[in-house]
């Protein structure tokens, strides 16, 4: 998934394609380079492993604590063909999605030491602003409720996998809660916050 003001190192992009091609992992996982609009940059590590170092759902379970961030990850195409993925459409914040609902049906997967996303920070208007989150905070909820709804059907690999989307489940919706309710950062439709405390209650 590539945001619209984000892009990709393409000499990175191309090892990547070229370890892929000798590859049977179903997620990848890579660095990604956050950039500054004053021009600094930092290369994040997207996971806490080796390079070449390779994972099974239950492995993952032991290492991931929160959803990794969207521009570290990359499926082979089969496996989101195999569960019909789609992500929502005209709204934001769905990266969540892509983090989570396929890990369902991952058997394997790879960590490389590729910095291949390049993450534009500090632009105006864009959707990670406290601003912006605070108009948008409706997409925020009805992101989680969609990706809480595709879990509960998902024909899971295996336990490992279920149990790996259910801990990343409630580490997203606990941060929710943590933004709103502790931290306070939002000026938010106490209606539509009710209503998704409701639903996942």
């Amino acid at each position: 998934v590539l945001d619209a003001d984000d892009y990709v190192d393409s000499q990175m992009l191309h090892e990547l394609v070229s370890l892929l091609s000798c590859s049977d992992k179903d997620l990848v996982i890579c660095q990604y380079v956050d950039r500054y609009e004053t021009g600094k940059s930092c290369v994040k590590q997207g996971l806490d492993a080796k390079p070449g170092e390779s994972y099974n759902p239950g492995e993952l379970l032991s290492i991931l604590k929160r959803p990794p961030f969207h521009a570290a990850v990359f499926y082979k195409l089969e496996v989101l063909q195999s569960m019909c993925y789609r992500q929502l459409t005209n709204c934001l914040y769905t990266d969540l999605m892509w983090t989570v609902i396929p890990l369902g049906r991952i058997r394997s997967a790879v960590y490389y030491s590729l910095p291949v996303y390049q993450y534009r920070h500090d632009r105006p208007g864009q959707s990670l602003s406290p601003e912006v989150r605070a108009r948008h905070f409706g997409d925020e909820l009805k992101v989680r409720m969609h990706t809480l709804e595709q879990l509960a059907i998902i024909d899971y690999a295996s336990d490992d996998n279920k149990a790996l989307c259910q801990s990343l489940a409630m580490s997203f919706i606990s941060g929710i809660y943590r933004e709103v309710l502790v931290r306070r950062n939002y000026k938010i439709d106490r209606d539509v916050f009710e209503k998704f405390d409701a639903e996942i209650g």
